[in-house]
């Protein structure tokens, strides 16, 4: 098998798919102010009410990756609420993991099961972010 060496191993938001709610810091892209390498508090995106849902397409990565897959992602919440965090394959939710926010800005880590990894079937993926 030959495996495209153009294809990211690493997937990164690349675009938006939809918004009701979120707010980039600058700008008018959500993605591309989470879409960095290394974290830049100056860069990222809120929500000031409960219920906005947002959704990111992520770049296309080599498929079907590798048997260890994880999703991270910094967050934190002035106000102690919430973020839903939906890993998607089109419509289909692969992974939804409810993460209670503190005010400190925290990398929190999704680490994939097997069963979740073999649901992928085309590596076209998106995140989905619900204020909650």
């Amino acid at each position: 098998t030959i495996t495209n060496a153009a294809t990211d191993t690493i997937g990164r938001p690349a675009s938006d798919v939809s918004n009701t709610g979120w707010t980039p810091s600058t700008g008018v892209s959500l993605y591309a102010m989470v879409d960095e390498v290394t974290p830049d508090a100056a860069d990222y995106i809120s929500a000031a009410s409960v219920g906005a849902v947002c959704s990111m397409a992520l770049n296309t990565t080599v498929y079907p990756g590798t048997a260890v897959q994880q999703l991270k992602y910094r967050a934190s919440s002035s106000t102690g609420n919430s973020v839903i965090v939906r890993l998607k394959e089109g419509a289909v939710t692969i992974r939804s993991v409810t993460q209670p926010l503190t005010v400190t800005d925290t990398e929190y880590t999704i680490t994939l099961t097997s069963e979740e990894i073999a649901a992928i079937t085309s590596g076209a993926l998106s995140v989905e972010l619900e204020s909650a």
